[in-house]
């Protein structure tokens, strides 16, 4: 009995030295992986050190946004431990690490005693998109001679009022907020003014404004067959998109054409230019004056909005006015339609992650090959993921 006992007693301290081993074998890698490349940063939370290396020009009112990397995932108790001490962690990097919002010094013992590694403020410079420092600056980004048009990201914890006081304070404009609520903004600054506005502690991101749109969908040549969708299946079910409300986001007002205009539910856009109608009638044509181009759901509702505010607004749209599926025929003029910047996560990347968090039903399509060689936007056909989404809203 006392030999068991005894073993017993032990048998934690060897659990915990064979794990140990074990988790200094597997993360051995302590890099963070950052949009603007890879950074291993020091272990600068053990000793004694006050601050982790912070700079000491950060508002106490609107704080400083951080990295936070653990020696491995922080759990439940862990997170909630430091929300108490009013450390929120807010998006994941890997590896190992998170961003957090501190107003004030970070209490070095508390992180040291929840397995906490290092905490990094990133310099100005790996916050700013490598196209704004570069020498070919895009168009739409310097509209105004001496100035940059940019789309600057803070941290859902900091408040927009905020924000919106430091900038005016240091005279920088706010060109648009209608992505303010997924904590994004466009600004103009002079040139000379880029690394400044990066400096400010609580900026996440600085990368170049939107480019404008440009119709997309006006060099194809394969017939879409959508009036397959509602010949009825063999189950007996019509996919006509009785009770679905598309949104399109083109160039013009659909109410010009008799296939279209007694659906429509909302619109903003004026203008009579042939591709949004063209689009629109693709998707929900009811074929009134030619039945050979009925559309793929020539029974549903349709919402409009110019270009991509049918994007910006997509939260206002589902729930005013129950729109499932959002289709975006439009791309960039700046190279021609071919979608600058393909494959790299942006901001739009982001809203879209949220979006599709926040909105499960919400389905947003994207043209895909439509412009002859062309690259797409997605990796996917726009007629097949359209047919998709019009016989399956609710289970894409």
């Amino acid at each position: 009995m006392r030999l068991f006992k005894f073993c017993c007693w032990h048998l934690p301290i060897v659990l915990l030295w064979f794990s140990n081993t074990l988790f200094a074998q597997g993360n051995k890698d302590f890099k963070l992986y950052l949009k603007n490349g890879t950074i291993d940063p020091p272990a600068n939370l053990s000793g004694k050190a006050g601050r982790a290396g912070l700079r000491a020009n950060a508002s106490p009112e609107i704080g400083r946004l951080v990295i936070i990397q653990f020696y491995g995932i922080p759990g439940e108790q862990v997170v909630s431990r430091l929300r108490n001490a009013g450390i929120e962690l807010l998006e994941y990097i890997p590896e190992n690490a998170y961003t957090a919002v501190l107003h004030g010094e970070p209490d070095v013992a508390l992180l040291n005693s929840l397995n906490a590694r290092s905490v990094i403020e990133l310099e100005p410079g790996q916050k700013i998109h490598p196209v704004l420092t570069g020498p070919n600056l895009p168009a739409h980004v310097t509209k105004m001679p001496g100035k940059l048009d940019v789309r600057i990201s803070y941290p859902r914890s900091v408040a927009l009022a905020d924000v919106r006081k430091e900038l005016q304070s240091i005279h920088f404009q706010i060109v648009s907020d209608s992505l303010s609520q997924y904590e994004m903004l466009d600004v103009r600054l002079g040139k000379d003014s880029l690394e400044y506005l990066a400096a400010l502690p609580w900026l996440q991101y600085i990368e170049p404004v939107a480019a404008p749109g440009e119709p997309l969908n006006d060099k194809s040549t394969a017939s879409t067959r959508a009036n397959m969708l509602a010949a009825g299946l063999p189950s007996g079910v019509k996919l006509d998109g009785e009770g679905v409300v598309i949104g399109i986001g083109d160039f013009s007002d659909p109410n010009i054409h008799a296939d279209i205009n007694r659906r429509v539910v909302s619109n903003t856009v004026s203008g009579n230019y042939w591709h949004g109608v063209h689009v629109t009638g693709t998707a929900a044509g009811a074929g009134i004056v030619n039945e050979k181009y009925k559309g793929y759901a020539p029974k549903a509702s349709i919402v409009t909005r110019y270009s991509s505010s049918i994007l910006d607004q997509a939260e206002e749209l589902f729930r005013d006015f129950g729109m499932v599926v959002a289709n975006h025929s439009y791309g960039s003029p700046s190279t021609g339609g071919s979608c600058p910047g393909f494959g790299e996560y942006s901001s739009y990347s982001s809203l879209l992650d949220k979006q599709e968090n926040e909105l499960p039903y919400l389905l947003h399509v994207f043209a895909a090959g439509n412009s002859g060689g062309l690259l797409p936007v997605m990796g996917f056909r726009q007629d097949l993921a359209m047919s998709w989404a019009i016989m399956f809203p609710r289970k894409i």
